[in-house]
């Protein structure tokens, strides 16, 4: 696809350098100061006073500075508009027959962008780009990528490849500027990354009304199963689906040809671009339940912002929605919700019925866990999950994975299902009945079943950890280990002594 037309190289807002320097982290020790500066400003956008000069402290001087630096200025990115930088404005205006003033008004804004540019290799997307969108390539691309990266639409590499993370990012920025999110970059977007300004992911404290309105950006976004849980590498957002576990009434499946997000999806995408919170790194309903920055609340608790999911218990879930508050106009609780194939992105009626009653969260410290510290990690190994996991019980997971002696052995949904790594992680999270009815499901006389040896000790592992005071679970775990033995016979002895000795008092 021919992405770079033959009109002037130049660069007018220089946005995409600042993204560059900053993103890439592979220019000098001057411009990497950045990171502690104001965000960088396009000198052209309004939030940028017409005429720069020596007192101004803010983004447009941080843009300014790493600008001149690409031109051969040697500044410390501060965001300071002192005697050095306007030592350094004065020279570049003097080479380019500017009045050397060291007032950075239209002219010098002007020459220094295209400077910059060509000092750079980037390119203007407004007057030397076509059209971008999946499949495209080439330096049009690898310009856009950087600056998608200085909106915090992404964490992209900067490789001219427009692929599904591109995609993603591209659908991220569209959603935050008001735009058609269709993952196309024409005139209205580029427009957009030009005239707009970039703001950092929040941090700290989570501001619900951050999540609600990240959350409402995505209003009309389809639902697509699996959408918005990087299956192939992309960031928090709008992305293609998976059709592995796929049970919607819609055929063929639309997931894998559709981009868009499902209902853990959707939350993820607003707690990221809401608080700098990745729910479970894009994990499942059940998962995100599990995630540290949530807190189980009741419902006097309820306030906007607070999350919902629905299943048959805390930790086994199949839906989520966000709570809305309640509507000025109808006096009604509403939700921002990702319903089901068919569906898009809406705000409706908060429900709370035709499912069990929902365990509620409430997300408290938004200073981000460090696996979170490098920006959303793809999930590599995760289940391609939509809506809550596929099989719904751990006793379920166990018998597609090594079958069930009593009775038939189902196909798992999906290939994630077939993964020892994803069940061991189901059972190191599991509630003690829950570890206790795959145990008596499946080997009912502790020596039958398919169950492997190493699950079952680890099964009975996890339960002495959530009830070491259990005598009767002490020797069931104690007869598994000696029938499993020799090996563990001391430690069966020490619990049958444990046993012992608690029912003695």
């Amino acid at each position: 696809m021919t992405t770079l037309l033959p009109t002037r190289r130049r660069l007018s807002l220089g946005l995409a350098l600042a993204s560059l320097l900053a993103g890439v982290g592979a220019y000098t020790a001057a411009a990497a100061s950045a990171a502690t500066a104001p965000a960088p400003i396009p000198l052209t956008s309004p939030a940028c006073p017409t005429n720069l000069q020596q007192g101004e402290a803010d983004g447009c001087v941080t843009q300014l500075q790493l600008e001149l630096n690409l031109t051969g200025a040697h500044l410390t990115v501060d965001g300071q508009f002192g005697s050095g930088t306007d030592t350094a404005v004065r020279t570049f205006q003097a080479a380019h027959t500017l009045t050397a003033d060291g007032i950075v008004g239209p002219a010098t804004k002007s020459a220094l962008d295209a400077a910059a540019a060509a000092a750079s290799g980037t390119v203007d997307l407004r007057t030397q780009c076509g059209t971008l969108q999946t499949g495209a390539s080439g330096p049009c691309v690898s310009t856009l990528q950087t600056m998608l990266n200085t909106f915090n639409a992404g964490r992209l590499t900067a490789d001219g490849q427009f692929g599904p993370a591109t995609d993603t990012a591209v659908r991220n920025f569209q959603a935050a500027h008001a735009l058609t999110i269709d993952g196309v970059v024409g005139t209205g977007t580029k427009n957009a990354l030009y005239t707009s300004t970039p703001t950092p992911l929040p941090s700290g404290a989570v501001d619900p009304t951050k999540v609600l309105k990240a959350a409402k950006s995505y209003l009309g976004v389809p639902y697509v199963w699996g959408g918005g849980h990087s299956l192939r590498g992309e960031g928090p957002g709008p992305s293609l689906g998976t059709c592995d576990g796929y049970t919607g009434s819609i055929q063929p499946c639309p997931a894998n040809t559709t981009h868009g997000l499902d209902c853990s999806g959707l939350v993820r995408a607003a707690f990221w671009f809401g608080a700098g919170i990745d729910l479970a790194n894009g994990g499942d309903t059940s998962e995100q339940t599990l995630d540290k920055h949530l807190t189980p609340i009741t419902e006097s608790q309820r306030r906007p912002g607070d999350v919902e999911y629905f299943g048959t218990d805390a930790h086994n879930t199949v839906h989520v929605v966000l709570y809305a508050g309640t509507d000025p106009t109808t006096g009604a609780d509403m939700m921002y919700e990702a319903k089901e194939t068919g569906t898009d992105v809406h705000y409706v009626t908060l429900r709370t019925g035709g499912l069990t009653t929902p365990p509620r969260r409430r997300a408290g410290d938004g200073h981000r866990h460090p696996r979170d510290a490098a920006g959303p990690a793809a999930a590599e190994g995760r289940p391609p999950v939509g809506c809550g996991a596929m099989h719904r019980s751990l006793t379920d997971l166990a018998r597609c994975l090594w079958g069930d002696e009593y009775g038939p052995t189902p196909e798992c949904d999906a290939t994630w299902q077939h993964k020892e790594s994803y069940f061991t992680e189901k059972l190191t999270f599991a509630d003690p009945d829950e570890i206790l009815a795959m145990l008596r499901t499946l080997s009912p006389h502790l020596v039958d079943g398919h169950l492997p040896v190493w699950t079952r000790n680890l099964a009975y592992r996890l339960l002495l950890l959530q009830r070491p005071d259990d005598p009767a679970l002490l020797r069931e775990a104690a007869s598994s280990l000696h029938l499993h033995g020799p090996d563990w016979d001391h430690i069966a002895e020490e619990l049958t002594h444990r046993a012992d000795t608690l029912e003695a008092g």
